[in-house]
Formats: C-alpha cells, structure tokens, sequence
C-alpha cells in the first residue's frame, strides 16, 4: 500500500509547472464489473480525481470508439463505423497525438497499444509507437512503462486488450468471474504504469493528468449495440489539475479536448471537435457543453428522406448566430452559403455550421439526404407463392460486393430472413427474393439488424446499406411506395463468429416490427 501512497502524493502535487498527460484505454470494459472487481491502482486514481459512467459512441465496436476516443469527434466526422477502417477521415479529423505534434512539436507524444489497427489506423504520428499486438497487456505495459521512465514524454496513450478479450470467450459482466479476474489483471498493469510515473526523477516537478477509460461495454460475449450495456463506459479523470467530480456526463468525444486543456492547448480543441474539457478544476464543462449544444445546426426533416421538392431546414438554438452550410460534404467556411432553408434536387451530403461575426461557434454538424422524386410504383406478379425464394452458397465473404450466385449449391423457400442464422454452416452467403405487399400508400422505413453484412434493394435501388464485417448492428433506409406487391432483394454473408439477420419495416416516424411471413412472394 506504500506504493498506492506515493502514487497519490505525486498525482496530488500542487502547482506542478511541467503538465503532461497519461491516457489509459481498457478495451471492453463495463463499469458496473469495474466497480466489483478488486482493482486498488485504479481506486487510488479516482480518491484523487473524479469518477463517472460515461458514454460511449453508439456504434459499440472498437474501431469506431477508439477513433472517436483519439480524434474527439463521433462516427460521421471521422467515418469509421466498423473495425475494417473503411471509409475513415482521419486526414480532416486526426487523432489528438498528431494534432499535438502538428501544433506543439517539442512535445513527446507515445503509443502503446495491444491492439494493433489503433497504431495501424487510427495514430497518424507519434514519436514513438509501439505495437504489442499478441504479446499481451503485460508487454504492452512494461513497453509503456519504459517510455515513461526513460524518454520523458510528454504525453502517452495505451492501450490494453485483454479485458474485451475475456469478454468475448466467457462474457461481459460483473457476475462472471474471468471477466473480473481480467479486469484485476489490467488493474496491476495499470500499477506499472502509475509506478512509472512515480519512479521519475522529475514527478515532483510534473503534473501528471492520468485519464483512464474504455472504448464499450458488453454483453453475453459480443458488443456493437446502442443499449447501456454495451454504451456504458468507466471514465476517470485524476490528478492534482483533476476536479472532485463530473458536472456533466463525460463521453468518448471529451477525452481529446481534456488532454489539450490540460497542456494549454486550447485554440485546438475549439476548432471542430464534438466534445467539451471535463472533469479539470477551473473549467465549467456546463457552460462550453450548453455554448456547444446552442450551436449546433439541426436539420429538418430530421430523418434526411425528401419526397419531390422538398425544403430543408437549418436551425441553430441560438438565433443570434449565422448558419453556414455546404452540399458536398466540405467544412462550412465564412464565405460558405447562408440560409434557414434551401430544396434540394437530389441527395446530398449536407454540412452545416454556425458562425458569429464570421468566426465558427461550436462543431459542425452533418446530414445525408436522400432525395426521391416520386413514389415506387406497384409492380404486378404474374404468380405469387408464399415466402421468399432463398439462395444459399458456403464461402468465405468480407462483403457483399465479392459474392457471386452462378454456382448455386442450395435453394429453397424461406419464411423471412431470420430463418437463415439456424442455417449449418458458419461461413455461407445468402440471397433472398421475391414481393411485400403494402396496403397504402406511403413513406416507409426499413432497419437491417445483421452480423455480417447485408445490403436491401426495393424496386432495384438500394434502400439500406450495411454491408462489410461488424457485429451486430442497425442500419436504416427510408423509401416511398405505392400500395400494392413490391420487389425485394436482400444480400446477406456471415464470416464466422455470431450470426444474426433481422429485417424491420414501419410508417415513417413509427416503431418498426419485423416483417412477418405473410407479407412475403416469390
């Protein structure tokens, strides 16, 4: 316990001159279980900081969260929705350890990471990056441990895996014993980072920050759903700069933003991050979170479906501001087009943002639209039987794009989507067409539950995108239809792992069910 006391003391000094910061990631690890879990290191982080249930990015995969973590913006900003990377913007929204060296170059950043596509895809540049992918949390700490000790760095990100990893093979929870065990594993990896802390030679004359979170919860043995368990995340801030509590709720998005308040960096984190500094004495989190949020343009309708010339709205809570707005995607600058509302003609990609007296306020924000000149028409099946005809091949996919179905090896007649996760094998494709019947006329929404990847096509356009390897997730689409026998086309693949298809439709701003047996042709 000697070791935890002195811990505290340095974490504690007051008026440190030299600022710095240790950021430690806990792959997949929910609060509840931490808070069961015998973790003493971790305790003495929060008696001198703050401790709260944070939030994490609702899509509850690593690549995701971690991105969000590092680059300080949601999903939409730096586009990795699953852990493929495909799609990333990682050159408008970097990740802070670049940003620091692009904005203070005397400053030692390092990255220390047990999985590897943080470093792979995620940190552009460090000074130093060390990937233990496969050697274990212990490696990981005793590498990051080094640098502190040795490099005298200014500010350090690790990374630990081992904790999701018990959760995939025996589940997340605090009921389930290895998944603790895990967590008080990475709790003594943590003493080593701490310990390394303390053994500087300089730590009296450092104010160390340490903020320690994870990247999404769990439960049974997976993850990728936006529900508490799998959104709810520990997040500490400790430290002799760290306030005695949250005075709003901390998300991923807070991390990057706190890690520049602390070293004084503080145009950067105004630029266009989501998140606002938490949990650091002397900053109202209250005041920049309602400055941001009274900033932020929403769009109507709030769904981004327009039928026919349709006008779309832009409004900022605070009506004093000037909203700025593109249709192409790029940043809304002074000089961008300025408006309340404007039609347009086809789908865009809008972007908006508000400005006062031609300075930016506040993040941007980001709608897709799609536009459709006219309803689908009903089409007229010159037969009808019940269920959807259903294609099966056995092969391993990464998305839909690589499946072929000229060498069909099973068809049959299928209820509806869901009867094929029971099918045999754990690597196949699936294809499934026919007719839905509608009863009037309307605007609808469609919402692809799948782990892997799926892609739905109405009338011969693509209604709802979800394709790629992810766990399982929604996605949905909206589309007009006329009443009466619709076609449909639904491609599926599974590699590996938990299986799940699930097809939802409802009235435009309605629940969805899923669609039963009875509304399917072939």
């Amino acid at each position: 316990m000697m070791l935890l006391a002195t811990i505290a003391l340095a974490l504690a000094m007051p008026n440190a001159p030299v600022k710095k910061v240790l950021v430690i990631g806990v792959d997949g690890c929910r609060p509840d279980a931490l808070t069961k879990a015998s973790t003493p290191y971790i305790d003495s982080l929060i008696r001198n900081g703050c401790w709260a249930v944070g939030k994490a990015d609702p899509l509850t995969l690593s690549g995701p969260c971690w991105s969000t973590v590092l680059c300080g913006v949601w999903a939409p900003k730096h586009g990795v929705t699953d852990n493929s990377f495909v799609g990333a913007n990682t050159k408008e929204y970097p990740d802070f350890l670049t940003l620091i060296e692009r904005s203070r170059p005397s400053l030692r950043t390092v990255a220390v990471a047990e999985w590897k596509p943080v470093l792979d895809k995620i940190v552009q540049k460090a000074d130093y990056e060390g990937s233990r992918s496969g050697e274990g949390d212990e490696a990981t700490a005793l590498e990051a441990a080094t640098q502190i000790t040795d490099f005298d760095p200014d500010v350090v990100f690790v990374h630990f895996g081992a904790v999701d990893t018990a959760g995939h093979a025996f589940g997340f929870g605090a009921s389930v014993p290895q998944y603790l065990r895990a967590i008080e594993e990475t709790d003594k990896n943590v003493g080593l980072l701490l310990a390394a802390v303390q053994s500087r030679k300089k730590s009296l004359d450092e104010n160390w920050l340490v903020i320690l979170t994870s990247d999404h919860g769990g439960s049974g043995t997976s993850h990728g759903q936006a529900i508490p368990e799998h959104m709810n995340v520990p997040f500490i801030v400790s430290g002799s700069s760290s306030s005695d509590g949250f005075d709003v709720i901390p998300t991923l998005v807070d991390v990057a933003p706190t890690v520049f308040a602390h070293l004084g960096l503080v145009r950067a984190y105004e630029v266009d991050w989501d998140g606002v500094p938490v949990g650091l004495k002397g900053i109202d989190s209250i005041v920049l979170a309602r400055q941001r949020d009274s900033s932020i343009v929403t769009f109507s309708p709030t769904d981004g479906f327009l039928l026919g010339l349709q006008e779309v709205g832009l409004r900022a809570e605070d009506t004093e501001l000037v909203v700025r707005f593109t249709v192409d995607g790029s940043l809304p600058t002074d000089t961008s087009l300025s408006a309340t509302s404007f039609v347009l003609e086809k789908g865009a990609l809008v972007r908006a943002r508000a400005f006062k007296d031609r300075e930016p306020v506040g993040p941007s924000s980001f709608a897709l639209f799609t536009v459709q000149g006219d309803y689908f028409a009903a089409v007229t099946p010159a037969q009808l039987n019940r269920g959807l005809a259903c294609t099966v091949l056995e092969g391993r996919y990464s998305s839909t794009k690589e499946i072929t179905f000229s060498a069909d090896k099973v068809s049959r007649v299928s209820a509806r989507p869901t009867e094929i996760v029971g099918w045999g094998a754990t690597e196949f494709a699936a294809r499934f067409e026919g007719y839905f019947k509608v009863e009037e006329d309307g605007v609808f929404q469609f919402g692809l539950y799948c782990d892997d990847g799926a892609v739905l096509t109405i009338d011969d356009r693509v209604v709802v995108d979800h394709d790629g390897m992810h766990a399982a997730s929604m996605k949905k689409g909206l589309t007009a239809l006329r009443s009466g026998y619709h076609k449909i086309r639904l491609v599926y693949f599974q590699n590996g792992g938990d299986a799940r298809l699930n097809l939802a439709m409802g009235p435009r701003g309605e629940a969805m069910v899923e669609m039963p047996y009875s509304m399917f042709w072939h």
